[in-house]
């Protein structure tokens, strides 16, 4: 599957149209199905783990010559599909709180449709009461200005001498 492939293969697996009227994509509409739909869930994962995963190494590959390269992801702890991509895993944690408050300001979403992502995400939950998996080795608190990010940034990388 190509990237390209990816939202037709999801909304003709799932039998359901996930742009609007312009056929622009609304990632909130299918956030909120796949979010309550564990069986959902598990189709579109099997969609696009396996793109996002060559993708990677792709665009890893490209990258060599770099100090480090950095992969985004909100669920590489909880999906084995998706481990052993990287030397390090960092996570980038805030109390709940500030992740409710933050989601609903970006996605223009209500608390109650926020609140139930929330507590379906028991690892990061988990995190955020200080329950570390041996499997992360840093964790970044991100809960302040964007120059205490950048401190603990530092931070992480003097740590992890990368």
């Amino acid at each position: 599957t190509e990237k390209s492939d990816l939202l037709p293969g999801i909304e003709n697996a799932l039998g359901e149209r996930f742009r609007d009227a312009d056929g622009i994509f609304r990632p909130s509409v299918l956030a909120s199905r796949i979010f309550s739909d564990s069986e959902a869930l598990g189709v579109v994962e099997s969609l696009v783990f396996p793109v996002l995963t060559e993708d990677f190494y792709r665009w890893r590959d490209l990258n060599a010559d770099k100090r480090f390269v950095v992969l985004e992801s909100a669920t590489i702890l909880e999906k084995p599909d998706l481990a052993g991509l990287g030397d390090y895993v960092v996570v980038v944690d805030a109390p709940v709180a500030t992740r409710v408050q933050r989601a609903i300001e970006r996605d223009g979403v209500t608390y109650e449709s926020v609140i139930g992502r929330v507590n379906n995400q028991k690892l990061m939950n988990e995190i955020s009461s200080g329950m570390i998996p041996p499997s992360v080795d840093f964790v970044i608190i991100n809960d302040g200005s964007l120059e205490a990010l950048s401190e603990n940034v530092k931070k992480c990388i003097e740590s992890l001498d990368i």
